[in-house]
């Protein structure tokens, strides 16, 4: 089997699996969350110092509140998506035997840069919309 087949195949029953889909619909509404609650917590900022070079060096120093939060949440959550998701798809695939099939028609090279690409695609996916 061509490479390329493998990883669209993968991507797609990826995709199509509906436990990945609630980890990642989880996943953006706790982005999405912590974006509105960092929004929050920036306007409290303001207004409670009066000292606006304060805040503005606050800002300097650490960037914007909104931006940083959101990004720190996504770099401790994005791993765990990725894992629970290959978990699932590797689940799928023993229980549906098509990990034994694949085995005897393929390189175990091919399978292994495809399941890779095609998880790589999958994170890049949820950086992109978060």
């Amino acid at each position: 089997m061509n490479l390329f087949i493998l990883y669209k195949n993968y991507l797609m029953n990826t995709l199509k699996n509906k436990k990945v889909l609630i980890v990642l619909l989880f996943y953006f509404i706790l982005i999405f969350l912590f974006v509105l609650i960092s929004g929050r917590v920036d306007e409290i900022i303001k207004s409670k110092f009066s000292d606006k070079s304060l805040v503005s060096e606050i800002q300097r120093n650490f960037g914007d509140i909104r931006i940083i939060v959101p990004y720190a949440i996504s770099i401790l959550l994005l791993p765990i998506v990725a894992l629970i998701n290959t978990f699932n798809v590797l689940v799928n695939e023993i229980n549906s035997g098509s990990l034994r099939y694949l085995v005897n028609k393929t390189k175990r090279s091919y399978i292994y840069v495809a399941k890779l690409l095609s998880e790589i695609t999958y994170t890049n996916i949820a950086i992109l919309f978060s």
